[in-house]
């Protein structure tokens, strides 16, 4: 077992040893023409010609050609490809990602009168007002009937709160 871990070893230090012998035809143990080369590599400003330079001084072959050409004759057309795209690029919004905070409103609230009262199959009690709207809430209140003025208001987190003519105060949602 142990040997078979130096073996690994003993492979993957020549795994990464062998390409940096043919890097580019330079010596290995030259690093003036690597250092110039990742230069102007590193110039590049466009990501896809970048890479295709670092391809090349790796010695590996690149789908596009203007990496094929090789790291000088790709930074000028780095740097042509740059100044056109600076010129198709729009303009940016300066508040572009900021969330505008919603204008203030005044709380809305309703007053009606109750024209029917009914329950839903799950046992909530539907509650019809003169306006045609339908609320409900959960369980019954003996201090609201028929006829009763109701009113509505918004409440915390989006939700509406009933005060009935006894002063109670219920729950509701909306239903049509």
């Amino acid at each position: 077992m142990i040997g078979n871990t130096h073996f690994i070893a003993a492979i993957a230090a020549l795994a990464l040893l062998v390409p940096c012998a043919t890097f580019a035809g330079t010596d290995p143990h030259s690093t003036d023409g690597l250092e110039a080369g990742l230069a102007n590599c590193a110039a590049i400003s466009s990501a896809q010609q970048r890479l295709g330079c670092y391809d090349s001084l790796a010695g590996r072959q690149s789908p596009t050609p203007a990496a094929k050409s090789g790291a000088a004759a790709a930074v000028p057309a780095a740097a042509a490809s740059a100044t056109s795209a600076q010129a198709v690029a729009p303009a940016v919004d300066p508040k572009f990602g900021l969330k505008e905070a919603p204008p203030k409103q005044d709380p809305v609230s309703l007053t009606a009168r109750v024209t029917a009262m009914t329950q839903s199959l799950q046992g909530r009690v539907v509650v019809t007002l003169d306006n045609g709207q339908r609320w409900e809430f959960q369980g019954p209140d003996a201090a609201l009937g028929t006829g009763d003025v109701v009113s509505i208001a918004t409440a915390s987190l989006g939700s509406f709160l009933m005060t009935t003519p006894a002063r109670h105060k219920l729950r509701v949602r909306r239903i049509s």
